[in-house]
């Protein structure tokens, strides 16, 4: 909104690089904050300003051609495979962190796993939908009921639901698609909104 009336937007408290690189990924123009200068004397200031220290956010390299996947998912087998089956397809799967790795990372497809009471996948969706609204989301789940299924789409944005078990085909079928979806999104089109429910 503030863009529209021509007024930049200074983020104030910013403590770390992941807080950093989600504020440039939102439009954010300027930043203050530790991160950047502690709290200092007036000439130390202004020798930072005369030295031609930068105060605009960088711009984050957003690569259309990235095939980051971030993995949420506490099975360790399924992690190894599908770490193995994405990276033999030319994909950089992470099972880090997640949020901290989506506020660093430029990450277009969030792959998750439901699975009660270790992962409760909709509240997860939902705030990955509300935080990062470019990433594109996909939910694995075993024989995922109606209420699941509603909820992941209308709640939590899923563009793609799998059941288990899994091919290697589904899932890289199911990721390639999810790419493609990502760079839709990062080009402005409004094509393949579509959710899918594959088994």
């Amino acid at each position: 909104m503030t863009h529209n009336l021509g007024i930049q937007v200074i983020a104030e408290g910013v403590e770390t690089a992941g807080q950093l690189n989600f504020l440039a990924g939102i439009g954010c123009d300027l930043a203050q904050g530790f991160l950047l200068c502690r709290p200092a004397a007036p000439d130390i200031i202004a020798g930072h300003l005369t030295d031609g220290c930068p105060l605009a956010l960088p711009t984050r390299v957003r690569d259309a051609r990235t095939c980051n996947v971030l993995i949420v998912e506490t099975d360790e087998s399924l992690r190894r495979w599908l770490r193995q089956e994405l990276a033999a397809q030319g994909g950089h799967p992470h099972t880090v962190g997640a949020w901290d790795y989506l506020a660093r990372e430029d990450t277009p497809v969030l792959l998750i796993d439901h699975r009660p009471p270790c992962i409760t996948a909709v509240p997860f969706l939902e705030r990955a939908r509300r935080l990062y609204p470019n990433v594109v989301r996909i939910l694995i789940a075993d024989c995922p009921n109606a209420a699941l299924l509603l909820a992941a789409v209308n709640q939590g944005g899923a563009f793609k639901v799998l059941d288990r078990p899994l091919s290697a085909r589904q899932i890289r079928e199911a990721v390639s698609e999810a790419h493609a979806r990502a760079r839709a999104l990062r080009h402005g089109d409004a094509a393949g909104r579509g959710v899918d429910r594959d088994k």
